[in-house]
């Protein structure tokens, strides 16, 4: 099976404010219907953050 490109390729990450990005995980977390997780990765330097995609199987998706 040939899979396509990963999402993050085809598009960029949206940085955000570490409390938005905690905010928007915190959401998508509790209103998904599949098992997948929203993870926010941060960077404390800038105070800048995007969320990673986790599948069921715990694989990385991509950040969104």
């Amino acid at each position: 099976m040939t899979l396509g490109p990963r999402i993050d390729v085809l598009h960029t990450p949206t940085l955000m404010a570490s409390n938005e990005a905690i905010a928007l995980a915190s959401q998508l977390n509790s209103d998904t219907l599949e098992d997948w997780t929203y993870l926010v990765d941060a960077d404390p330097n800038t105070g800048k953050a995007w969320i990673e995609v986790i599948d069921e199987d715990g694989v990385f998706i991509s950040y969104m």
